[in-house]
């Protein structure tokens, strides 16, 4: 996931250096393994993943994403960034609750967003 956590700090970085409007996008995996015994007929997907966030990598994203947004009110006028997924679990980014977590990810997004001034 830090790969993935990486990336989309990177955008946003890269976004806020040409100076354009952003909704921050703000990953919470991509694994569809768990769909590859039953494709569906549309899709042509390899093994290609990204390991599972932690709680902690959760959150310290979403803390990252809210000071972003607070920090550059000029290219993220609208002050909201876009998750994927709350529950695409069958492509591994999701942070509904589920019987294997719990309510572990979306109790790690609430932990950012308790804290932050934006909400």
């Amino acid at each position: 996931f830090s790969a993935q956590a990486k990336d989309a700090r990177d955008f946003w970085q890269a976004v806020k250096e040409l100076g354009l409007p952003l909704v921050p996008p703000v990953p919470t995996g991509w694994d569809p393994r768990p769909r590859a015994d039953h494709p569906p007929i549309w899709i042509q997907e390899g093994p290609e993943h990204f390991v599972e966030p932690t709680a902690d990598e959760l959150t310290s994203l979403f803390n990252d994403v809210l000071s972003f947004m607070e920090a550059n009110r000029n290219i993220s006028q609208a002050q909201v960034g876009i998750s994927y997924a709350w529950n695409e679990n069958t492509e591994g980014g999701w942070i509904v609750p589920t019987h294997g977590e719990g309510r572990t990810r979306v109790e790690a997004v609430g932990k950012a967003l308790r804290k932050s001034e934006l909400i």
